[in-house]
């Protein structure tokens, strides 16, 4: 069964961005810094964005 994934950036306080691919979408998405233990700004992205983000 395929899911819809959610498609975020996090960019940490120091500048550090971080991208992540998960499966269901949170109600804040300011609660993944939370989850991460981090403080910083999120935003999602497409999917497009993230694949181009995270190309090696």
């Amino acid at each position: 069964m395929n899911r819809k994934k959610y498609y975020y950036e996090i960019t940490d306080a120091a500048g550090e961005v971080m991208y992540m691919e998960i499966d269901a979408k949170p109600k804040d998405p300011k609660l993944l810094c939370e989850f991460l233990h981090i403080e910083g700004t999120v935003r999602e992205i497409t999917k497009q964005e993230y694949r181009e983000s995270t190309e090696v």
